[in-house]
């Protein structure tokens, strides 16, 4: 399996040099929810060469938005599983609807080197901000998106990989946020975002039965 994620990284990273770098059509060779991701990134001509994502929250509108309920539910569904996320390297973070990461737990030594490109509380990781990417993509498509390495349009974001669920309130169905678990790309896996996917409706249930 690690042979076959390699090769399939390798023909991911051509296709995107030849789209991004090289301006080429965006062709087939990249599952079709990553290219057209790529594509409106290059319409809103964003800079693949983007270092790390901007900040958009400081300290006061950070705790603001953690204050909101739905919120303070998430934390205390995910607060079980936090070490084993950690345990297998990876991060569990939320966002809320802007695409602001509201918190990060998981991996030290993970959660440390995604701090070089500001995957961390208070930065906006919105498609339109960031590129593709796990959550901001989720978010920017309203369902489930695994982003692998080379998928992402921000070269720096190339080692890792981003499984993220938009969250719903059950009731309005309106989107208050995104559940993304990350981790080094070669540790990619389906399963990932399968316990993702699990993780973020065990949210929405919870804010069922607070009602």
């Amino acid at each position: 399996m690690a042979n076959a994620r390699h090769e399939e990284q390798r023909l991911t990273l051509k296709a995107w040099d030849r789209a991004i770098v090289r301006g080429a059509a965006v062709d087939g060779a990249v599952k079709l929810d990553v290219s057209q991701s790529w594509q409106r990134c290059l319409d809103a001509r964003l800079s693949p060469d983007l270092p790390r994502a901007p900040i958009a929250l400081d300290a006061a509108a950070l705790h603001a938005r953690r204050e909101l309920p739905w919120f303070r539910l998430a934390q205390t569904v995910l607060a079980p599983h936090i070490e084993a996320v950690a345990g297998c390297g990876h991060v569990l973070t939320l966002f809320d609807a802007d695409g602001c990461m509201l918190s990060s737990a998981g991996a030290p030594g993970t959660l440390e080197m995604l701090r070089d490109i500001q995957f961390m509380p208070g930065a906006n990781w919105r498609e339109s901000v960031a590129g593709t990417n796990g959550p901001g993509t989720a978010l920017a498509l309203r369902r489930p998106i695994h982003v692998i390495g080379a998928e992402h349009f921000c070269e720096a974001w190339h080692g890792w990989h981003c499984a993220a669920v938009p969250l719903f309130d059950p009731f309005s169905r309106e989107l208050v946020g995104a559940l993304d678990i990350s981790g080094d790309q070669r540790t990619a896996h389906p399963y990932v975002l399968s316990l993702a996917t699990a993780l973020a409706r065990s949210i929405e249930q919870a804010m069922l039965l607070e009602a």
